[in-house]
């Protein structure tokens, strides 16, 4: 008792909450929403995490697989101009649909909807316009690269004085 009363005297208590948007700005993925055991690292963008030229591992055959280099489908964030993208919510293209919001919601440092989403990968390039389905109105945005602050300003980034 006596630490928690130190702690909040010189803090706030947070919750889950809080912890997930600072996830979702950050743009990491989180398992069982936007990876799960079916997710390869290509598919995820998280190739850097492997090392492609080491194998013997539990699954190095599947990963050295040319094929597995080009997915189908994509992780990637999504920028909305309005509205607050949710799990679930449809991503669609000039053609109809392309994706699914994995992880969604309001970015408090950039305050607009934010969201990775696992998209066609033909879709999937950066600056794609998008629209997502938010309370039966088509909101448009943007398909980007996580993390969606200045990375100069927040994160591990950051330059000292900012």
């Amino acid at each position: 008792m006596e630490v928690w009363e130190k702690l909040s005297a010189t803090s706030r208590p947070c919750g889950l909450g809080a912890r997930d948007s600072l996830r979702l700005e950050a743009g990491f993925p989180l398992h069982g929403s936007d990876i799960d055991q079916d997710t390869d690292p290509y598919q995820a963008e998280l190739a850097w995490v492997i090392s492609a030229g080491k194998n013997g591992f539990v699954g190095s055959d599947s990963i050295a697989d040319p094929r597995r280099q080009h997915p189908l489908r994509v992780r990637r964030g999504l920028e909305l101009d309005s509205g607050i993208p949710r799990h679930g919510f449809e991503v669609a293209g000039q053609s109809g649909a392309v994706g699914t919001v994995t992880s969604g919601g309001y970015s408090p440092i950039i305050k607009k909807g934010i969201a990775l989403c696992m998209i066609d990968s033909e879709t999937a390039g950066f600056g794609t316009k998008v629209g997502v389905k938010v309370r039966e109105a088509r909101q448009e945005g943007t398909i980007t690269r996580p993390p969606f602050y200045d990375e100069l300003l927040y994160g591990w980034k950051r330059q000292k004085g900012n």
